[in-house]
């Protein structure tokens, strides 16, 4: 396996990818939840009264615990048969590639566009936040409990924390965009798997083992954080990062195995 053919690999899709209208798609969809947010006026929980603070906070917060991971799910279920109908792994396995090298190039490539989404997230609700409510400097008996340097970090590590849970999720759409190669059938079977982890996160008593959408408790932290100005955070980094991560190898090597027997000149 050699690791230009991959980074070669991951640049090309990124050209190709990011002015594609599923891309796109994704970027007017996160803007458009930040807008809602606004225009319904469902800002919770109330942090500081309503400032721009609560905006970016409970916006940025759907997103991760819902967009995010369902936007992963779907995007990544259609990574591997969408090229092949169309002929373009076929044409790179067929020559400077490996099917390992492409399966790793996929995982990468799709974690790398959901980095450029966060970021664009970030941004945009913090652009919105500020000119509707602005971040005033909250003090109290002289001294800064709460700005948005100090908020700031502390509301990236916590959105950061469930991508361990996403990329579960991005293991699991490859997956089936390895097993079905109708295009609108990996999808549908992917929306189906997202609610019924959904529907069995519930009910299930060990709950924590299952690879479903990211888990909420790094923003209860968060939120525990800025109410009592506390520098750390207290958090179950077995729940939320170790877990997810063995799930994600789990099916990768399930994956792995399958994208080795698939006859991509079909």
């Amino acid at each position: 396996m050699k690791p230009e053919n991959i980074i070669k690999f991951i640049l090309f899709e990124i050209k190709k990818t990011i002015f594609s209208i599923g891309f796109l798609s994704s970027i007017i969809l996160i803007v458009l939840s930040s807008l809602i947010w606004v225009f319904s006026q469902k800002i919770a929980p109330q942090i500081i009264g309503g400032s721009g603070y609560d905006f970016v906070f409970s916006s940025l917060r759907f997103d991760v615990n819902f967009l995010f991971p369902f936007l992963s799910l779907i995007i990544s279920s259609v990574s591997i048969n969408y090229d092949a109908s169309m002929g373009i792994i076929a044409t790179l396995t067929s020559g400077y590639m490996k099917r390992e090298e492409l399966l790793i190039g996929k995982y990468a490539l799709i974690i790398v566009l959901f980095v450029m989404i966060f970021l664009t997230a970030l941004i945009f609700n913090i652009v919105l936040g500020g000119i509707i409510w602005g971040f005033p400097e909250i003090t109290e008996e002289g001294i800064t409990t709460l700005s948005l340097s100090l908020f700031l970090p502390k509301l990236v590590l916590s959105s950061l924390l469930p991508v361990f849970s996403i990329i579960a999720l991005i293991s699991l759409g490859i997956l089936f965009s390895i097993l079905f190669r109708n295009i609108i059938g990996s999808i549908s079977v992917s929306i189906g798997s997202f609610l019924l982890l959904d529907i069995i996160k519930g009910f299930f008593k060990y709950k924590s083992f299952l690879p479903t959408y990211a888990n909420d408790l790094p923003f209860k932290e968060l939120n525990k954080v800025i109410e009592n100005n506390l520098l750390e955070f207290n958090i179950n980094y077995l729940e939320i990062v170790l877990i997810p991560l063995i799930w994600a190898f789990l099916i990768f090597l399930i994956s792995y195995f399958k994208i080795k027997k698939m006859d991509f000149h079909v």
